[in-house]
C-alpha cells in the first residue's frame, strides 16, 4: 500500500527533527557536565547522543521493516548481534529455539546497563554476552579473543559466528568496507549475514529525486555529526555484496529495499557465505 501525503511528509521532515534533538541534546549535555565540555568534546557527544537514543530507541525499533522479524527469528547457533545500542530488537531474538549464544559488540559503554536489561526483559540473560567494542577489526578481533572465540590473529579463517546481524548499524561505523570486510571473515561457510540498514536512495530501487536531495541537504546540515556518524549516503548493500567477491560471491542472497521512497529507505534480508 502506498504512503499517505502525512506519512511522506513525517519522512521527510523526521531527520530533521531529530538533527534539533541532537542539537538540544548536546546543549543539555553541556550545560549539566562542563567539565567534560572542556575536557572530552567526543565524550559530550557521546553523553548526548546515549540521551537522545534512549528517548527514541524504541520508538524507532517499532518502524523497523517487518521483514525483519521472520529473519530474527530463525537465527541459529552462535550470534554476533552488531551495535546493537540499547538493546531495543534483542527481543526478536528471544522467538528463536536454535541459539546458543549472543554477543553484542557495542562501543557505547553508556547504552550497556540498558542493553543488559533488555536482554534480561527478553529473557536472554544466560545467552547474551555484551563486548565493549565496535565491529571495526582493532576492536572487535581483541574482545574475540578476550572470549577465547578468536585464538590467532589471521587474515583467514574458517569463521567463527553461524549468523552475524546489522540493523542500523553500517551507516554509522567510520570505514564501512573494512568493516564488512572483517565481518565476512568472522562467519562461518554456511553462515549468513543479516542485514536491515538504511541506504542511499536509489533511482534503480525505485527511490524518488526528492528524498535524494533531502538525503544530502540533511548531510549538509551535519547530520553525522549530532547523528554519532551516522550516514545517510552510503550504498551499503553494493559494500556487502563486493565482500564475497574473492570467493566467488555469496552462496545466496535474499534482501528486499524497504520504503524505496522514503528519506530513509532500507535494505532488508540476508546473505549466506559460501559453505
Amino acid at each position: 500500500m502506498a504512503p499517505t501525503i502525512a506519512v511522506h511528509i513525517k519522512d521527510h521532515i523526521l531527520p530533521g527533527l531529530l538533527i534539533l534533538a541532537g542539537i538540544a541534546y548536546l546543549l543539555w549535555a553541556a550545560v549539566t557536565t562542563p567539565r567534560v565540555l572542556l575536557e572530552d568534546f567526543k565524550a559530550l557527544r557521546n553523553r548526548a547522543f546515549t540521551k537522545l537514543w534512549l528517548v527514541v530507541g524504541k520508538d524507532f525499533a517499532k518502524t523497523t521493516p517487518p521483514a525483519l522479524d521472520p529473519i530474527l527469528s530463525s537465527c541459529r547457533g552462535l550470534i554476533l548481534d552488531v551495535g546493537p545500542g540499547s538493546g531495543d530488537q534483542v527481543f526478536r531474538f528471544a522467538k528463536s529455539k536454535d541459539v546458543s549464544a549472543i554477543y553484542g559488540a557495542e562501543p557505547n559503554i553508556n547504552m550497556h546497563s540498558t542493553l543488559e536489561r533488555s536482554a534480561r526483559e527478553a529473557q536472554l540473560s544466560g545467552k547474551y554476552k555484551i563486548l565493549s567494542c565496535g565491529a571495526e577489526e582493532r576492536t572487535l578481533v581483541p574482545a574475540l579473543e578476550a572470549e577465547g572465540l578468536l585464538k590467532r590473529r589471521s587474515g583467514t579463517n574458517d569463521g567463527i559466528f553461524d549468523e552475524i546481524v546489522c540493523i542500523r548499524v553500517l551507516c554509522g561505523v567510520p570505514e564501512l568496507k573494512r568493516t564488512v570486510d572483517g565481518l565476512y571473515r568472522y562467519l562461518k561457510p554456511g553462515g549468513r549475514l543479516v542485514v536491515c540498514e538504511h541506504v542511499i536512495s536509489s533511482s534503480s530501487q525505485g527511490g524518488s529525486k526528492l528524498a535524494r536531495l533531502l538525503q544530502e541537504f540533511y548531510m549538509m546540515l551535519g547530520w553525522s555529526f549530532w547523528l554519532d556518524g551516522c550516514c545517510l549516503t552510503r550504498d551499503t548493500g553494493k559494500v556487502v555484496k563486493e565482500a564475497a567477491a574473492a570467493d566467488g560471491g555469496w552462496q545466496e542472497v535474499k534482501v528486499e529495499t524497504a520504503n524505496n521512497w522514503s528519506v530513509i529507505p532500507h535494505i532488508i534480508g540476508y546473505y549466506v557465505k559460501k559453505a
